[in-house]
């Protein structure tokens, strides 16, 4: 599995878990308005046509098949927020913290509440482990 956080339109951030195996990026959005199907849509035609030059060129890599079949769609069960509320990347993140550990990605406390939490958890692990400056130094 590789995971690719993708931004639209210099504004919004989904997470994109491409299968290579299968061919398939299956799509991590939190925020689906009709205003980024297009840009969105122009995104993914932009991967289908990237990646056979690159798998080409990956052709001895273990795993890696045809990538005429690829194909991607949203991925199922994931926490939707209600309007814009400029939460995407820490929602990237955090799928990516749970995906990579094989946790369930679906939201128990509500979006906008789970990704302020979140938000303060990550403050946290970069502060604890150095790669953070506390505001003020």
């Amino acid at each position: 599995m590789v995971f690719i956080p993708i931004c639209i339109q210099s504004r919004h951030w989904v997470l994109g878990a491409l299968d290579l195996d299968n061919m398939h990026m299956a799509v991590y959005d939190t925020y689906r308005p009709s205003v980024y199907e297009a840009p969105f849509a122009s995104m993914m035609q932009k991967f289908s046509k990237i990646l056979p030059n690159l798998f080409k060129k990956l052709r001895d890599f273990p795993g890696i098949r045809s990538s005429k079949n690829f194909c991607w769609d949203y991925a199922d069960d994931v926490p939707q927020q209600m309007g814009a509320t400029g939460d995407y990347g820490v929602w990237v993140c955090k799928f990516l913290s749970r995906m990579v550990v094989g946790e369930a990605i679906s939201a128990t406390g509500g979006a906008r509440e789970e990704a302020r939490q979140f938000r303060y958890q990550m403050a946290e692990i970069l502060y604890a482990t150095g790669h953070a400056v506390p505001h003020g130094d």
